[in-house]
């Protein structure tokens, strides 16, 4: 959401939070001002996904800027 300019942070929040009520868990990446759990970087996010089992999902998001595509490639390994 890097592209939504000033409003993103908002927009970021909002999500993070109707996911949560949906019962989802939410990982962010270097956001502090989310009520979310943060983490720094690629590993990290990797690790607070933990291993992943047959039927479990993930949707990895983010800006092209900020590079995620990383985790959705170490998941996958």
């Amino acid at each position: 959401m890097a592209e939504l300019g000033p409003n993103g942070p908002a927009l970021h929040r909002e999500i993070a939070q109707l996911a949560q009520s949906l019962g989802i868990t939410v990982v962010a990446v270097d956001a502090p001002d989310y009520e979310v759990r943060v983490v720094h970087g690629v590993d990290d996010a990797v690790e607070a996904v933990g291993p992943l089992r047959s039927g479990d999902s993930v949707l990895v998001k983010g800006s092209r800027v900020a590079g995620l595509e990383r985790v959705a490639e170490k998941l996958l390994s």
